[in-house]
């Protein structure tokens, strides 16, 4: 069906017949990149007439987006730096550069499980000194940070550590669950979940999780989605369906598209029947819970933007931390191995929930706004004293915890540098299949 859709429309120009471009040329892929965006694109009333054709592929692409798209993709997998590998995935960290009360320091915000930076022991809230023997600093960090990318390999220079950490890149797989546990305060049993990516591979240890809440008796649940930069729409389905009590004939998402794509309602056991499964299915796995807290900030993007705004009319949700990232529009793969090996993740839909609720491009404002750096030095992921999690916590037993050892910061914090906005830009949107529509 969207082959004959391409083909028709591209066929059906009552303009004098397009130009024939040999193979492999410039203007071959980019007349390919120009008719696909014409069908799916969802500003494609905007792409220019008669644009330069001649130009670098990633140059034209970039030439003829629509000025509101901050998330289309072209990339290519046989040149893996189109791909703008980050620090997380090359080698398995992120880190923030802030300035505390005019002090400058390099923060570890983010460590994978299993990858060679969690197995040298390095840990979120670590104060990075020196990346490859060169002190850190503003001026610096961004270019360390792309030359260790692109050089496959890293030594670090942690504070309070008598030997510098090295290892080489080799881009650990992330996984979707980095820690979860039951917390019992006050007599309520709250589950925590750092959930960090929307990927096939969630689907077992979302169920065995969830599992261990049900039997756990929870009824809170603190949700963390604060790094997640999205992924599979049937994985948002199914984190969803697992959370509220939703029916399988209950709408999970509308997608509003242009003139050629229409709009569409898609339900919860249409998008999990892309998985092969059912809202039926779930139930069992399903805890009773009376609220959901969802843990967000700037780098909350994509499918856990779609979640946070699309698990609301099913069950009781509060947002805090910070203003999620703004991708609220779904894209998906076009690609065409007899042109070119260049593939396009162009922006296609925008997101709207059951209740017709959408529209925030500019990201969701938290509910409760907390500034994760407001408490330093940084906790790991779940810990009590992390003020997402103190907050929330404090919000559900309705007063304050037990004070802590904490320093709480009284200066002004400001973040000059973040690796983790590289990881951002490689999610083009809530990523779909255009079989799921």
């Amino acid at each position: 069906m969207w082959i004959l859709l391409l083909l028709t429309v591209t066929g059906c120009k009552k303009d004098e017949p397009a130009p024939q471009y040999s193979a492999g040329t410039n203007e071959h892929v980019n007349s390919w990149i120009l008719d696909s965006m014409r069908v799916f694109y969802f500003w494609n009333r905007t792409l220019p007439a008669q644009p330069d054709v001649s130009q670098d592929p990633p140059d034209f692409f970039d030439g003829i987006k629509n000025v509101e798209d901050r998330f289309s993709i072209l990339a290519d997998p046989k040149r893996p730096l189109t791909l703008k590998p980050s620090l997380s995935t090359a080698l398995g960290i992120d880190i923030v550069g802030l300035d505390v009360g005019g002090v400058h320091q390099a923060l570890v915000t983010l460590v994978v499980p299993g990858a060679e930076a969690d197995q040298a022991g390095i840990k979120r809230g670590d104060r990075v000194l020196a990346i490859n023997g060169t002190t850190v600093s503003r001026d610096n960090i961004g270019t360390l940070v792309s030359q260790t990318i692109h050089a496959g390999k890293i030594t670090l220079d942690i504070e309070g550590r008598n030997t510098t950490v090295s290892y080489n890149a080799s881009y650990p797989e992330d996984r979707p669950i980095y820690t979860y546990k039951i917390i019992e305060h006050n007599g309520k049993k709250i589950a925590y979940l750092f959930f960090n990516s929307f990927k096939q591979r969630a689907i077992t240890e979302l169920q065995t999780v969830l599992t261990s809440f049900r039997n756990g008796q929870v009824t809170e649940l603190i949700l963390d989605l604060r790094y997640n930069a999205g992924g599979e729409v049937n994985i948002a389905a199914l984190l969803t369906a697992l959370i509220a009590p939703v029916k399988g004939t209950d709408i999970f998402a509308e997608y509003r598209g242009n003139s050629n794509l229409g709009t569409q309602r898609t339900t919860f056991d249409k998008a999990l029947s892309r998985i092969g499964m059912s809202v039926a299915q779930l139930t069992a796995y399903r805890p009773s819970l009376s609220r959901v807290y969802i843990l967000t900030g700037s780098h909350t993007g994509s499918s856990a933007e779609l979640v946070a705004n699309n698990i609301a009319p099913f069950i009781a949700t509060t947002r805090i931390g910070g203003r999620t990232l703004g991708k609220d529009m779904a894209s998906f793969e076009i690609r065409n191995s007899q042109v070119t090996s260049w593939v396009i993740n162009p922006l296609v839909y925008k997101l709207y929930n059951a209740n017709a609720q959408g529209d925030y491009a500019s990201g969701l404002a938290p509910d409760v706004e907390v500034d994760e750096f407001s408490l330093l030095p940084l906790k790991l992921f779940g810990d009590t004293e992390d003020p997402l999690v103190n907050r929330a916590i404090v919000t559900i037993v309705g007063r304050a915890l037990k004070s802590s050892s904490v320093l709480q910061q009284k200066e002004t914090v400001r973040i000059w540098y973040d690796s983790r906005n590289i990881a951002d830009e490689n999610t083009a949107g809530v990523k779909v299949d255009r079989k799921d529509l």
